[in-house]
């Protein structure tokens, strides 16, 4: 003879390991209805009701929505358990890759940064930096047009399911920089991914090569002066300006209250000398 088990929804939350408000919410909801209700008005759930909640707190851990779940338990087919579980996987796959993303990121900062702070600043070294791929906006002046080249940044950085959290360039010429301009900016970069990326109108290959590489620790007014300090620089040791700058903030007003005292990392692309390569 089959046994049939009445429960409270205070025994099935005891059962399943969640608050009673939990059974009452899904009740509410329309996902856990009460088989019925006993003598004492009590509402009861049968012993398959514990398997039917721990299923809905399993979607709902792999972030279902309330009416995809519906949708399912609608079915509740062998194939209809397939279709979600291999959506879900999907889902999760996406979502643990982003989260590799942003470890490396933080990783990266965390790295610069502190590289940044045990220098002190001032110290140039040559390196050779991988290429990037980038999404690049012109703002050639400080406009309102610069604001909606942010904006253009914004969304196609969210379109790649980063939203506005990635590393944000500045982007100073090649000509500027050899005419001893360091004040005037051709625009702004954000990282790309590259397969999603390449058929954007914004795309942008920031070319692999020798950069001169400096950790600059001051406020804005003293960029000027460093930049031109880098230029010397590079001429003292053989070399010449071949590509644009790459300012990147690792600190600033948006990460600390330290008021302008900013941590920037400039990277200058950069080629030994026709004179300079003959001599050696």
């Amino acid at each position: 003879m089959e046994r049939v088990f009445h429960l409270t929804s205070g025994e099935l939350a005891e059962l399943v390991g969640v608050t009673k408000q939990t059974v009452l919410y899904y009740d509410k909801v329309g996902l856990l209805c009460p088989k019925g209700r006993m003598s004492n008005r009590y509402r009861y759930y049968s012993l398959q009701q514990a398997a039917e909640l721990r299923l809905i707190l399993t979607f709902r851990e792999l972030g279902m929505s309330i009416q995809e779940i519906r949708d399912y338990l609608q079915v509740r087919t062998p194939e209809a358990y397939l279709q979600v579980l291999g959506e879900q996987q999907e889902r999760l796959q996406a979502e643990a890759a982003r989260l590799q993303r942003m470890q490396e990121r933080v990783a990266r900062e965390r790295r610069q940064l502190s590289q940044a702070m045990a220098e002190g600043g001032g110290s140039i070294c040559l390196c050779w930096l991988p290429a990037q791929a980038l999404l690049r906006v012109q703002c050639r002046e400080q406009s309102k047009r610069e604001y909606m080249g942010f904006l253009q940044l914004s969304r196609r950085s969210r379109a790649q399911g980063e939203g506005f959290s990635r590393e944000v360039y500045c982007i100073l010429p090649q000509e500027r920089l050899q005419a001893g301009d360091f004040e005037h900016i051709y625009g702004y970069a954000v990282a790309a991914d590259t397969d999603a990326a390449q058929e954007d109108p914004l795309y942008f290959l920031r070319p692999a090569g020798v950069y001169a590489v400096l950790y600059h620790r001051g406020t804005y007014g003293t960029l000027s002066p460093t930049y031109a300090n880098m230029a010397a620089w590079i001429e003292a040791k053989g070399y010449r300006i071949c590509g644009d700058a790459y300012e990147k903030s690792l600190f600033n007003t948006l990460t600390g209250e330290e008021h302008g005292m900013y941590v920037n990392e400039i990277a200058i692309q950069v080629e030994k000398r026709p004179e300079a390569a003959a001599e050696n």
